[in-house]
């Protein structure tokens, strides 16, 4: 399934709807919500290497990657780029414009063609789903989760060198893939 953006009108709302409900997010929502849901998010599509946001933007939207790969990064004080995460399929990225953040300090980057993704405006999802309590549960246990992944890569830094850290970022990244291979060469 291919997405579009909104403004083309080339996906049914069905097809939108079946995006929806793939992200663990929106899963529970009734078909009234999707329906209102639909309304306020756009399905966009972004060519290798654009960029979906950049550092010191307006934050006010969150995004789901439904397909290809984003990479997550910010500048250094050398303005060396610094990747602080890869998102896949499903994935949550931006979502710290729900809570603490007017101002990007990250930006996000497709490192693939075709890259698709669902981005949903912080205050109209915010207006919709302020009262609806699964889905406030399944936003929590979503960053949770991501505040998790972070802590657990945090740690596995901490006293490892260079080789060690790349070995473990490997496994933990084909561990946590669904769709990913890797082909790792010997010397």
């Amino acid at each position: 399934m291919c997405l579009r953006n909104k403004s083309n009108n080339m996906q049914s709302l069905h097809e939108q709807q079946t995006v929806l409900r793939s992200i663990q997010l929106f899963s529970c929502l009734s078909e009234s919500q999707l329906t209102e849901l639909t309304k306020i998010v756009s399905f966009e599509h972004y060519p290798k290497f654009s960029f979906i946001y950049k550092e010191k933007e307006q934050s006010d939207s969150f995004y789901f990657l439904f397909k290809g790969i984003v990479k997550i990064g910010c500048e250094n004080d050398e303005r060396k780029e610094l990747i602080t995460d890869f998102i896949e399929k499903t994935g949550l990225f931006g979502e710290k414009s729900i809570t603490i953040e007017n101002t990007r300090n990250e930006f996000a980057q497709s490192i693939t063609d075709d890259v698709e993704v669902v981005k949903v405006p912080v205050k109209d999802f915010l207006n919709i789903f302020i009262r609806d309590i699964p889905t406030q549960m399944n936003l929590l246990n979503l960053l949770a989760k991501k505040v998790q992944q972070t802590e657990t890569r945090v740690l596995s830094l901490i006293g490892k060198d260079a080789r060690s850290r790349i070995i473990g970022f490997l496994k933990n990244h084909i561990k946590n893939s669904q769709n990913s291979f890797c082909i790792l060469r010997k010397r």
